[in-house]
């Protein structure tokens, strides 16, 4: 078979579909996002993903360095913040390929890709955790845009929202984030969810999972 697929050519359905990524991740912890902002600080941490050569250094001194469009990803159900590095480096290579293009368009710009760190909660089982997640997360949006507003190398207008990418549990805790008190109503722009189970909850052994599911479903209805 492997002789087969190395000197064949597959036509049709056959065909490779897949391109790889070529990907260079850092990660830089954003510390300064502590228990003065969140009482979550302790289990939770935030990230912000910058692609070796290609984004800015994060810091400068000691000042994040921020340049784009804020961007958070969720991860779902025993997910890793590290799983941000494959549509964030892909965003970043189309950005800075076509960058004599965009240079041209005045509102075109970089992503800053900010990340969650949740040390692979089980999320799909317990109810507690996704709503300690969602609370932080909203926490943590006021964070990152005060990060844009506290900038002296930040030329563009300031973002007053983020945009949400998240997968699979991650896109439920984001529709529960905005039933939750600490939500700023505006303060998140768009929700792109990858493989989210919208419809029900995958597994039940939680009573309270049924319970937010009802309260999502409502407060979305």
């Amino acid at each position: 078979l492997c002789a087969v697929s190395k000197f064949l050519q597959f036509s049709g359905p056959d065909s490779q579909q897949c391109r790889p990524i070529w990907m260079y991740p850092s990660y830089a912890r954003i510390d300064g996002f502590d228990t003065r902002f969140t009482p979550l600080a302790h289990k939770y941490h935030l990230y912000l993903y910058r692609e070796q050569g290609k984004d800015k250094e994060p810091l400068n001194g000691n000042e994040i360095q921020l340049d784009g469009v804020p961007v958070l990803f969720i991860p779902g159900n025993a997910g890793s913040f590290k799983q941000s590095r494959s549509i964030a480096a892909e965003a970043a290579n189309i950005y800075f390929e076509s960058k004599d293009i965009l240079d041209n368009q005045v509102n075109t710009r970089n992503l800053d890709f900010f990340t969650a760190d949740f040390n692979e909660d089980f999320t799909a089982f317990h109810g507690q955790t996704m709503l300690d997640q969602a609370e932080y997360l909203n926490d943590a949006i006021s964070y990152i845009i005060s990060l844009y507003e506290e900038s002296n190398t930040y030329d563009m207008p300031l973002p007053e929202s983020v945009i949400i990418v998240a997968h699979s549990m991650g896109g439920i805790v984001t529709r529960l984030m905005m039933t939750l008190e600490n939500h700023i109503p505006g303060s998140i722009n768009t929700i792109l969810t990858l493989s989210s189970p919208h419809a029900a909850s995958p597994v039940t052994f939680d009573g309270d999972i049924l319970k937010i599911y009802k309260k999502i479903d409502r407060y979305w209805t």
